[in-house]
C-alpha cells in the first residue's frame, strides 16, 4: 500500500539540549499548523502564538512559553507523520480530536491522559527541568496516543507483557522522531557501536537531562536483562535493545544512511502491528525480526 500526503518545509525554533538554548531549525511536516499552533491532530491548550507570513514559527519575539509550545507541538506532529508513513494509512484519533496538550502542569511529569485525550508535560529530576523540551519524551507520550488507534487501552494495559510491548514501542519511537530532529546523534565514525556498553551511553545521550534518570528508559537497563520480568520496563527495554542492535546491523553491515535504515525498520514495525494480532504474539514477532 502506498501512503503519501503533500508535506511542506517550516522553520520553527527548536529547543537545543546540548547547548541549553533554542536554536533555528527547518522541519518536513504534513501541512502548515495554524495559530496556537493548532490543526486537525494536536492542539496546545491556552496557547496563541502567531505564525509569520510564511506560516513559520522562528520569531525571535516569542516567550519561551510560546516556544514551549511551538517545540512540543512540532515534536508531536513529526510523531503522527513518522508513523502514519510506517502505517500506510492516516492517524484517525480513538476519541473526538484534536489531541490535546498541555504544558507546565504541577501535577505530572509527562503522561498521556486517554479520558481527557491530553498529553500533558510538567516538570522532572532533581533540576525540575520541563519534560516538554524533551523530544524523546514528547515522542513517547504521542505515540502513547497513536497505539490506542491500534488497540484498545484495556488491551494495551491488559498485563505485563502488554505494558512492556507498549513502553518499548513507545521508547522506539522516541529513538526515531530525536535522530530524525537531531540528526547527529549516531557518529559512525567515532563510535564503536558494537560494544556491549553502548547502549546504555547512547541511551544517556538521548536524555535531554543527563544529571537525572528520565528519558530513553533503556538507559537505565542493563543489556543483558534478565528473563524474569519484575516490571514492564524491564521487558520492554530487552525489546529496545533488540530494536538497536538490528538498526546498527543495517548501519554497519547494509552500509545504508540512517534514516534509510530507520524508515526501513519503522515500516516493518507499522507492517507488523496492523496485523492486528494478540500483543504476545506482536511482541514475539518484532523480537523475530530484530533478532533475524
Amino acid at each position: 500500500m502506498q501512503y503519501d500526503k503533500a508535506s511542506c518545509r517550516m522553520v520553527i525554533r527548536l529547543w537545543d539540549s546540548q547547548r541549553n538554548q533554542w536554536h533555528i531549525k527547518e522541519v518536513i511536516v504534513l501541512g502548515k499548523p495554524r495559530t496556537g499552533p493548532s490543526d486537525k491532530y494536536l492542539k496546545v491548550h491556552d496557547a496563541f502564538v502567531v505564525p509569520d507570513k510564511n506560516g513559520d514559527f522562528c520569531s525571535k519575539t516569542y516567550a519561551d512559553e510560546e516556544l514551549d509550545a511551538v517545540h512540543t507541538f512540532v515534536v508531536a506532529r513529526i510523531t503522527i507523520d513518522l508513523w502514519e508513513k510506517a502505517l500506510a494509512q492516516s492517524i484517525c484519533w480513538a476519541f473526538p480530536g484534536p489531541l490535546m496538550i498541555r504544558l507546565n502542569e504541577p501535577i505530572v511529569e509527562a503522561k498521556y491522559f486517554e479520558d481527557q485525550s491530553t498529553i500533558a508535560f510538567g516538570k522532572a529530576g532533581k533540576m525540575q527541568r520541563f519534560t516538554c523540551r524533551s523530544i524523546d519524551i514528547v515522542a513517547h507520550e504521542t505515540t502513547h496516543a497513536i497505539l490506542t488507534t491500534l488497540f484498545s487501552s484495556t488491551t494495551l494495559n491488559k498485563n505485563l507483557e502488554n505494558r512492556a510491548f507498549t513502553e518499548s514501542i513507545c521508547d522506539i519511537s522516541s529513538i526515531i522522531v530525536k535522530n530524525k530532529l537531531s540528526g547527529n546523534v549516531f557518529d559512525s565514525k567515532n563510535t564503536d557501536f558494537t560494544k556491549a556498553n553502548y547502549l546504555s551511553e547512547f541511551a544517556l545521550g538521548y536524555s535531554d537531562t543527563k544529571d537525572d534518570n528520565f528519558g530513553i528508559r533503556s538507559a537505565l537497563e542493563k543489556l543483558n536483562v534478565a528473563a524474569r520480568w519484575s516490571t514492564p520496563y524491564s521487558k520492554s527495554s530487552f525489546l529496545t535493545n533488540k530494536f538497536y542492535h538490528k538498526f546498527i546491523q543495517l548501519l554497519l553491515v547494509g552500509n545504508e544512511s540512517m534514516d534509510t535504515s530507520l524508515d526501513k525498520l519503522f515500516s516493518e514495525i507499522g507492517h507488523i502491528l496492523l496485523v492486528k494480532n494478540k500483543i504476545p504474539i506482536i511482541y514475539q514477532q518484532l523480537l523475530g525480526y530484530f533478532e533475524n
